[in-house]
């Protein structure tokens, strides 16, 4: 069980196991929101990696507070593929489930594998939303011209798990409701995975919409 007392930037994160009150990172010093996230040797080092424009709004404190104001001005920098949200909160979570790896399974994590999870797990979270939006509007679309077989493949896995098993995605329970909603008018379902290698045409496709969509924003 863990507790965050929030009363100032620099709270501890208080952790009830065994009492630790030390960087789970380097085994020193207090563990508080700041070292953890910004000043501790492993966060510096991810973050001097991190592909943002400026990420000097991130290295020039030692505050969380401070960085993660200074993070709504940052932009991720190609080819990481990360459009719709910033890298800033997924590194920030990815650190946190790296130091709980480190604490409870004893595995070690670098800080370009830790930046390779948040990236990956940002750009995962964007194709779902993108790819849920789609499958929604084809429904409708389904819905209105009589259809009542549907087959729909995509290359969003935690998306179709989502669908199929009702779980929830953060930021998609709207939409993954409208879409179990719209099933109810429809004989047949079924919404599978189909790999990108698998589904080269369409993948092609879905990528020059949202490059020419972006560089029209």
């Amino acid at each position: 069980m863990r507790q965050w007392n929030d009363e100032t930037a620099s709270a501890k994160v208080v952790v009830s196991v065994a009492d630790r009150n030390t960087c789970q990172m380097l085994i020193r010093l207090q563990e508080t929101v700041d070292h953890l996230f910004i000043s501790c040797q492993f966060a510096t080092s991810v973050w001097e990696a991190a592909p943002f424009s400026n990420v000097q709004a991130t290295l020039g404190t030692t505050h969380f507070t401070s960085a993660l104001q200074a993070s709504l001005k940052l932009v991720n920098l190609p080819p990481t593929g990360v459009h719709l949200v910033s890298l800033f909160p997924w590194i920030v979570w990815t650190i946190w489930l790296i130091r709980n790896q480190r604490i409870f399974h004893n595995r070690e994590f670098d800080g370009r594998a830790t930046l390779t999870k948040a990236t990956t797990d940002a750009r995962e979270w964007q194709q779902a939303q993108q790819e849920a939006l789609a499958i929604r509007e084809a429904l409708l679309q389904a819905r209105g011209h009589g259809h009542i077989n549907i087959a729909i493949r995509s290359g969003a896995q935690i998306l179709i798990r989502a669908i199929n098993g009702r779980d929830q995605i953060k930021g998609l329970y709207g939409i993954l409701q409208d879409i179990h909603n719209l099933t109810c008018y429809l004989s047949t379902s079924v919404f599978s995975f189909i790999s990108r290698k698998d589904n080269v045409a369409a993948d092609n496709l879905a990528k020059k919409v949202l490059f020419n969509f972006f560089n029209c924003m």
